[in-house]
């Protein structure tokens, strides 16, 4: 059975004698059951009694704490004690009133203090990154005590209101009265500008120097709308100095020049972790700049002597870079009027018909060799290359085809022991090559046929299995006639 007590409240934020030694009766449910205590707390909450005084006292140790934080001093209260006098100003319904105020000091020390000192800096070239990120790295050690003592107000405060956090409106700060401001804006931008030329330059002793810099200008969110206009222009300047500087190089130097800064400028992208489209962008700037623009001059100048002298590698190196630009067409007419040339030289030349095809076969194989390994075999500059044959080997109507068919009887006739039979089959399969341009297949013909009776009849073949050989090789490459 229930019994009725009387329920007391006890006071424990009293701390009058009395009220501590109190007796007091509590209420029970059951005899010798638990019991019940009822608590309240009656100490009022700072913002409903507080003085005018308190939150004076509050401002004033919040002042002289920025004050020190400015000054690169200690603060003269404790961190702790700071933060609990933002948290009754805020629960005092003062947080607008501390945030505008903090605001405002942060803005003035950026503007009075620091931007003066940083525009007396200036007193060499390059000086500006590192008077600038010493700054920078004050700004940010700041910034964080500040943080610490706020961190209240950011919580109860800016975060509901959707305002920049502490953190984020000290960048911002920071960004419009430094960075931003014109005179220093440009020394700093033109010093990394510099930097970035020494470094393509070899010298990379900013490499430290460039990395903080571009730490401190992805924070600040200068990236894009600051940094990368200025370092794409300084790249374009750069890179067209270098091709008006090497314009009169061995066209070989110059292919080799603008692989290796192409190379050099990928690396140097991903050393100092500029973004994909900074990268990407730099790039097609020297592909324009040293290759599209220089395509034709390159071409003209040096693409003959190359095929002169045989250097394979210097011509893959062109085919590559014209086709980064998609300019490997400069290459054709050049190309064919190279060959036709050539192979005209060999076909003309009445004085020289008795080694005309073995100069054919010669000339076949090199300008093969060119296309395989230089050009990729690339569509378009390999049917090149076999209408430049087709048109030159037929200027003399049917002297290449009785040429050919006089070659290859002195190649199977049983006097020519200079070939082993695998060298032999190598020159028969070129002969075959050099035959399938030449459109007086009746020629060839009539003389293939006429010397091939000769050998059969008196014994002259070097080989039966030489003769069938060629005989397969003339049925399977013929589409016009067959040999019975």
């Amino acid at each position: 059975m229930l019994q009725d007590q009387t329920r007391q409240v006890v006071d424990l934020t009293s701390t009058s004698p009395s009220a501590i030694n109190k007796p007091m009766k509590i209420h029970s449910l059951t005899r010798g059951g638990p019991r019940k205590l009822a608590v309240k707390n009656r100490r009022p909450a700072a913002s409903e009694n507080a003085p005018a005084e308190y939150f004076a006292q509050v401002r004033d140790k919040l002042d002289r704490a920025l004050s020190a934080i400015f000054a690169l001093e200690t603060t003269p209260l404790g961190l702790e004690e700071l933060y609990r006098g933002v948290e009754n100003l805020c629960r005092a319904g003062k947080a607008a009133e501390i945030y505008a105020d903090l605001r405002g000091k942060c803005e003035r020390y950026m503007h009075d203090d620091l931007q003066p000192n940083l525009l007396g800096k200036r007193t060499s070239e390059k000086n500006m990154v590192l008077e600038m990120q010493t700054v920078w790295d004050m700004w940010c050690k700041q910034l964080g005590v500040i943080r610490s003592i706020y961190f209240f107000l950011e919580r109860s405060y800016l975060l509901g209101a959707s305002m920049p956090s502490i953190w984020d409106m000290g960048l911002e700060i920071f960004r419009t009265n430094v960075v931003n401001e014109p005179s220093l804006s440009d020394a700093y931008f033109t010093d990394v500008a510099t930097m970035f030329e020494d470094d393509r330059n070899g010298d990379r002793k900013w490499t430290g120097r460039l990395l903080t810099a571009i730490r401190m200008i992805v924070s600040l969110s200068l990236y894009s709308t600051d940094f990368q206009p200025i370092f794409l222009e300084s790249t374009k300047q750069y890179y067209e100095g270098i091709a008006t500087h090497n314009e009169r190089s061995p066209i070989e130097d110059y292919l080799r020049l603008c692989t290796a800064r192409l190379e050099d400028e990928r690396e140097r992208s991903e050393r100092f972790g500029l973004e994909q489209r900074t990268q990407r962008s730099a790039i097609e700037i020297m592909d324009k700049v040293l290759i599209e623009q220089q395509a034709r001059t390159v071409v003209e100048r040096g693409f003959v002597g190359l095929i002169e002298v045989k250097d394979l590698p210097s011509l893959h190196l062109l085919y590559t870079l014209l086709r980064r630009v998609g300019l490997t067409k400069n290459l054709l007419e050049p190309w064919s009027n190279y060959v036709r040339k050539r192979g005209s030289e060999a076909v003309m030349d009445c004085t020289q018909d008795t080694t005309m095809v073995s100069r054919l076969m010669s000339f076949k194989g090199e300008m093969d060799a060119v296309v395989e390994r230089s050009f990729e075999n690339d569509d378009d500059l390999a049917n090149s290359l076999r209408e430049s044959f087709s048109w030159f080997v037929n200027r003399r109507q049917n002297t290449p085809a009785e040429m050919t068919a006089k070659y290859l009887d002195s190649l199977l006739r049983s006097g020519n022991k200079k070939l082993e039979e695998a060298d032999q089959e190598r020159v028969m399969d070129k002969l075959l090559a050099i035959f399938r341009f030449i459109q007086g297949k009746d020629t060839f013909e009539a003389f293939y046929k006429k010397d091939l009776a000769k050998r059969l009849l008196l014994n002259k073949s070097a080989s039966a299995d030489a003769e069938r050989s060629m005989l397969t090789r003339l049925k399977t490459g013929l589409v016009l006639f067959v040999l019975y």
